[in-house]
């Protein structure tokens, strides 16, 4: 499955209801913006779908992030990461729906697979896009505050 005709409308999908539930996720969790959702683990994310072949490689990436926030007793991230891997496993029933508007029959696990990887990749740059907007809007909030403070001390 290929072409201008899967390129429009995942690109359709994903500047309406991809992007409305990456945002709504990212919105969510703002909390763990900064030490404990850092940019860093943004980015592997990011660096993680780039890199995957298939939708599977991801949600293994996804769970180990899992694990790794459970090892270290943090329930919050571990509930961010386990939403994230419950909004992507989502997105493949939205894949068969849209490998079928395309002609594809449901059961072509090929073209189901590919279009389910580029689901997950435009809703993880959406989300990771939002979240890292959210953290700078975060952060320039607290210097007008720090600034607005050492303006009245003086």
């Amino acid at each position: 499955m290929s072409g201008l005709a899967f390129s429009r409308l995942v690109a359709m999908w994903s500047d309406r209801d991809g992007y409305r539930q990456a945002t709504d996720l990212a919105e969510k969790h703002r909390d763990l913006l900064g030490r404990r959702l850092s940019p860093a683990r943004l980015n592997g994310l990011l660096n993680a779908v780039a890199a995957a072949a298939a939708p599977a490689e991801v949600q293994a990436f996804v769970r180990h992030q899992v694990d790794n926030a459970g090892r270290r007793e943090e329930p919050d991230l571990r509930q961010y990461w386990l939403e994230v891997g419950i909004a992507l496993r989502g997105l493949e029933e939205e894949a068969n729906r849209l490998a079928t508007l395309l002609g594809e029959p449901a059961q072509d696990a090929v073209a189901v697979e590919e279009m389910h990887l580029q689901l997950i990749r435009r809703f993880v740059q959406h989300l990771v896009v939002h979240s890292l907007y959210l953290r700078e809007c975060e952060t320039a909030d607290r210097r007008a505050r720090d600034q607005r403070a050492t303006q009245r001390r003086r």
